[in-house]
């Protein structure tokens, strides 16, 4: 496994939360094949902590944090020089970010469908390819996985939110936190609740569920969120004022929406590509 993806070093950054990362999977696991369900079937049925794909969908983050998974932390994101306005296979290192790891494992599980790397995950051991799949189309549709180097992907760009300094974790926030959690629980933080908003939202908007399933490219999915970090994340001067309010989110829940639907709905026919051969 190492072999495919890479040896890399760097601190991982969380993109969504678990939270985010089960609300795409459960966005996904409604739109699954029937082959696609029987494959993710026979991949968890020898291992009892699992039962859907919601329950893979944490896996890359828990690994990358263990001393044994330290090497996949960079294929969480891409960092570009600002003023970038397109992805490019230059910014990937040796593969290792996460476009390189989406087609990596989207590789991987194409050539081992018939005879799947089942779903194991104890102390030490890699999460499956499905796992590591799953996480990382999510990751790459998180606008700030595909961002600046110099501020960090806004790690280093603290911020308050509604005037709280510290998220419900009790840890600072900053601009990276906010996108991956706070307005997502500003929204709905019910996961079950979120889920069903979500899926009432794709049935009422059929042209852009048309356009999201369009593009299976997961460089064009990491440039959409390049765009979105360009013209919508730092349309604030945090220098300036640091306090992440009301403006700001209504301005932004929309499309935090969008990308937790967007990746959902291309993490399912990913899947359903590869488990009907094509």
């Amino acid at each position: 496994m190492r072999a495919i993806l890479f040896v890399c070093f760097i601190a991982s950054a969380v993109a969504w939360g678990s939270m985010g990362h089960r609300i795409v999977a459960a966005v996904a696991e409604a739109r699954l094949s029937s082959a696609s369900r029987q494959y993710v079937t026979q991949l968890l049925k020898a291992v009892d902590e699992y039962d859907d794909l919601l329950d893979l969908a944490p896996l890359a983050d828990q690994y990358s944090n263990s001393g044994s998974g330290d090497w996949t932390s960079e294929c969480h994101y891409v960092n570009v020089p600002r003023g970038t306005t397109a992805f490019k296979d230059q910014f990937c290192n040796d593969d290792c970010c996460v476009v390189g790891a989406i087609r990596n494992y989207t590789n991987l599980m194409a050539r081992t469908v018939r005879n799947p790397v089942p779903c194991k995950f104890g102390k030490g051991d890699e999460p499956c390819p499905l796992a590591f799949l799953t996480h990382y189309i999510a990751d790459v549709h998180q606008p700030l996985h595909v961002a600046y180097k110099d501020d960090h992907g806004g790690n280093s760009v603290q911020v308050s939110f509604f005037g709280a300094s510290r998220d419900h974790f009790g840890e600072p926030y900053n601009l990276h936190s906010v996108w991956d959690n706070a307005m997502m629980y500003q929204w709905n933080s019910n996961m079950g609740a979120a889920i069903k908003n979500l899926t009432m939202w794709i049935i009422s908007n059929p042209k852009l569920v048309f356009e999201f399933e369009k593009t299976s490219d997961p460089s064009e999915w990491a440039t959409e969120s390049l765009k979105i970090t360009n013209t919508r994340v730092y349309a604030q001067d945090f220098s300036a004022n640091h306090d992440i309010g009301v403006g700001y989110y209504n301005a932004n829940i929309g499309i935090v929406i969008q990308r937790l639907v967007a990746a959902g709905l291309r993490l399912a026919k990913t899947i359903n590509r590869i488990t009907g051969g094509q």
